[in-house]
């Protein structure tokens, strides 16, 4: 048995279509995609407006501006006390950090491994 529109009436309150609302919701549905457009386009034109004004403030308020590095002073070679030490060390440190960077992977798979034999004693 199939419900009659008149009984769907009484259920629900269902209102008649509308055609004035309906393009009322088209016409603001185009204004915001159009605003949207706008502001994206802002969004990419402003800085390089406001970055042409800057500049063209600054040239016409002021004289050119050059600017030019920083003279280094000369410096004379520095003695470092045990300098042949401190390379030593650090050429030991590179080869300790190499060495135990070769042997990571070897020591990671022997974890695995010995976790594998745990999980199955215990299990």
């Amino acid at each position: 048995m199939k419900p009659s529109i008149a009984s769907l009436s009484d259920q629900q309150d269902i209102e008649p279509f509308d055609a004035e609302l309906l393009a009322r919701v088209q016409a603001l549905h185009r204004e915001i995609e159009q605003k949207t457009l706008e502001v994206t386009s802002l969004r990419r034109s402003t800085p390089i407006d406001a970055a042409e004004s800057l500049q063209r403030s600054y040239s016409a308020t002021e004289s050119p501006v050059t600017v030019s590095a920083p003279e280094v002073p000369s410096v004379s070679s520095i003695e470092i006390a045990r300098e042949d030490e401190i390379k030593e060390t650090y050429t030991q440190g590179m080869r300790l950090l190499k060495d135990l960077k070769k042997g990571v992977p070897a020591t990671t798979a022997k974890l695995e491994r010995a976790k594998e034999v745990v999980n199955h004693v215990y299990s």
